[in-house]
């Protein structure tokens, strides 16, 4: 199916596809820029790609064009510290970033798509990519170093497949979807793909625009959004203004949530505002390409402590639970990190099967994730690792022990992060943070960080987290 895409763009014509700010591109001119580009792509050379950037359009034609040129795309937001990106371009081999940012890492050449097309167009020397995979993204790893989940064709034609023929999205054709997520985040596949073959117009908010309420309000009734594609941390964002309802915005009639947690709370809240809203609740890791189960939202539902995150019945893969961790075994499904042994992926009965560590259950045909078996969080929608940030905590020069936790809502929402370290010299915690946001992204930082004079001990010899939690 993904085989097909540039047919799918230049069967688009004129309509709209991508807008941000006042950037914008219509399918016909997407296929034409996608067209030039990818075939220079394959003459550059056959490694993966890092597209390093905000979202933009140049963002969506480089994504595009690495997907037809069968060049392995990795989406690095401009937050990723030059010491992950090093490590990165280590472990995956990469010889070009493409980008509008200038940025200079072992001397792996960095393009802008002109420059690209201007350096490659007159030569005739074609390099062989038959690259299985289609993407990759890196996610919090809990050694200290980010880990690479690659997404082959496979995985990514399963996934096209089954989210465009749902019966919940019948209606969801030549319609105008709000893109918030960074493309280094999964959802953002959801974004992209879902739309394209659709036949959708996307608009794009920028990573900084995310954070000025009043442009993303601008966006949503400029454009007249139908379908909203988020987070349900941006959703209560957006639910601060008591004047965002379906009044004001009478054009929305869809709301898409995946990456964390959708409380029951926030959807009353929902639907208070917009009383013909259909609200879908999706679940998947980004090991299982974007999702792989969802449903609508129904007001029967919304009398239980947790909501369903989908319908087995209707789900992308097989979903499993054993001991009670959520187990997906099918075509969605990785089949294992880059450069890293791990049980959680392995092949059972021919099919590539993934242990989430999500704590799940299925009644009735739903399923339910009610939290993780490991000390993996969900914050703000990104998946994060506490070991780390103390892995990293532990590399600044200064600090002697590091431990990192987590402040819950109720319902496992993570309200914030906490680091607690002990020092063997004279470091202030302006220091520490400015050191660790060399190392991790800024979303990864704790809020707060607290020097102490020891880490208290359980009874089993480990730190105490949960002491440190009670604080």
């Amino acid at each position: 199916m993904i085989d097909n895409l540039l047919n799918i763009l230049k069967k688009g014509n004129n309509n709209l596809f991508y807008k941000i700010d006042e950037e914008m591109i219509t399918y016909k001119e997407c296929y034409e820029r996608v067209l030039k580009l990818s075939n220079n792509l394959k003459k550059q050379g056959s490694s993966p790609i890092i597209i390093y950037g905000d979202k933009s359009v140049d963002t969506v034609i480089s994504i595009l064009s690495c997907i037809v040129a069968h060049r392995c795309y990795i989406p690095l937001y401009t937050c990723t510290p030059l010491y992950r990106i090093e490590d990165i371009i280590n472990e995956t081999g990469v010889t070009l970033i493409l980008s509008d940012n200038e940025i200079i890492i072992n001397n792996t050449e960095c393009l802008s798509i002109e420059e690209l097309n201007t350096r490659y167009d007159n030569i005739n020397k074609y390099y062989e990519n038959n690259n299985k995979y289609a993407y990759t993204i890196f996610t919090s790893g809990s050694t200290g170093k980010s880990k690479g989940v690659p997404i082959s064709y496979k995985n990514l034609n399963n996934f096209i497949n089954w989210i465009t023929n749902l019966e919940e999205f019948k209606d969801c054709s030549n319609i105008n979807v709000l893109s918030q997520a960074s493309f280094s985040f999964d959802l953002s596949v959801m974004d992209l793909y879902f739309s394209i073959y659709k036949n959708n117009s996307i608009i794009g908010i920028s990573s900084d625009d995310k954070s000025n309420l009043s442009k993303v309000y601008s966006a949503i009734k400029d454009n007249e959004i139908n379908f909203l594609i988020m987070t349900p941390t941006f959703i209560k964002m957006l639910l601060i203004d008591n004047d965002f309802n379906e009044e004001n915005y009478s054009s929305i009639k869809y709301m898409f949530f995946c990456g964390e947690l959708l409380e029951v709370s926030t959807v009353k809240k929902i639907k208070e505002r917009f009383k013909n809203i259909k609200i879908i609740n999706a679940y998947g890791p980004t090991e299982a390409t974007c999702c792989v189960s969802l449903l609508q939202i129904e007001d029967s539902m919304l009398s239980k402590e947790y909501l369903p995150v989908g319908k087995i019945n209707t789900s992308a893969v097989d979903i499993l639970i054993k001991d009670n961790e959520i187990v997906l075994k099918g075509d969605s499904v990785f089949d294992g990190y880059l450069d890293i042994n791990s049980d959680n992926c392995y092949i059972e009965n021919n099919k590539n099967t993934y242990k989430t560590g999500d704590i799940g259950i299925i009644e009735d045909n739903y399923l339910y994730c009610k939290g993780r078996l490991d000390n993996q969080i969900k914050y703000m929608g990104y998946r994060i690792e506490l070991g780390d940030i103390e892995n990293n905590l532990l590399k600044i020069d200064g600090i002697k022990e590091a431990v990192v936790i987590c402040k819950y809502k109720d319902n496992n929402i993570v309200k914030l992060i906490k680091g607690y370290v002990t020092i063997n010299k004279n470091i202030d915690t302006n220091y520490i943070k400015k050191e660790l946001s060399k190392l991790i992204p800024s979303y990864m930082v704790p809020k707060t960080i607290e020097i102490i004079d020891s880490i208290p001990i359980n009874n089993n010899g480990k730190y105490d987290r949960k002491s440190l939690s009670d604080l």
